[in-house]
């Protein structure tokens, strides 16, 4: 994890799932893991979040 001002990446997107919805016990540990589950459900929704903030 990184130090200073920055987040780490990784955490980031941990957060964007938790935000989604999903709990701890579900929540993938490694980065690709959890590229992957994000991508699967933002294509459940119908789209990524830049289509509905346009």
């Amino acid at each position: 994890m990184r130090s200073g001002a920055g987040a780490d990446v990784s955490e980031a997107l941990a957060g964007c799932l938790r935000a989604l919805g999903v709990g701890e016990q579900y929540l993938p540990v490694g980065f690709a893991e959890r590229t992957a589950l994000y991508r699967e459900l933002l294509a459940e929704r119908g789209g990524c979040w830049w289509y509905w903030t346009t």
